[in-house]
């Protein structure tokens, strides 16, 4: 996976619901669900539309996506070198709590610290998270 440059913090979601998005190892199908899932119901998935929004740096909209928790987790692992390169390109490094696209339950939702790689659950309409989008190659 290529991350991309900047993080953001955003709103997973702005209402509680059930999504069914819980693939942990594809990032791109759960991504794609939450905004087809959002446009039924008339719900905006903030963190997934600004992934798949992403148009920067020869990236296409529709390219990236919200990485799934296990997708996640590897790239946290991966932070001592994954910073640095970032940091080499005026890239913002992986920081804080990070949303994985993958839903826990009806109000959670799978993060990943990227300090330590702690993964955690939390509520996914209150809360502000940060949010990197990735792309497949």
């Amino acid at each position: 996976m290529i991350v991309t440059l900047e993080q953001f913090q955003k709103q997973w979601s702005r209402k509680d619901c059930k999504t069914y998005a819980r693939d942990e190892d594809d990032g791109k199908a759960n991504t794609e669900m939450l905004i087809a899932y959002g446009k039924v119901h008339g719900i905006f998935f903030a963190a997934a539309e600004w992934c798949n929004a992403y148009c920067k740096n020869g990236v296409k909209p529709g390219e990236g996506f919200m990485p799934a928790k296990e997708q996640l987790k590897r790239i946290v692992t991966n932070r001592k070198i994954v910073n640095p390169a970032l940091q080499k390109i005026g890239g913002i490094i992986l920081d804080g709590w990070i949303w994985s696209s993958s839903e826990y339950d009806d109000s959670g939702v799978w993060d990943v610290l990227a300090d330590n790689g702690a993964v955690d659950y939390s509520c996914k309409y209150h809360l502000y998270h940060y949010v990197r989008c990735v792309l497949a190659f």
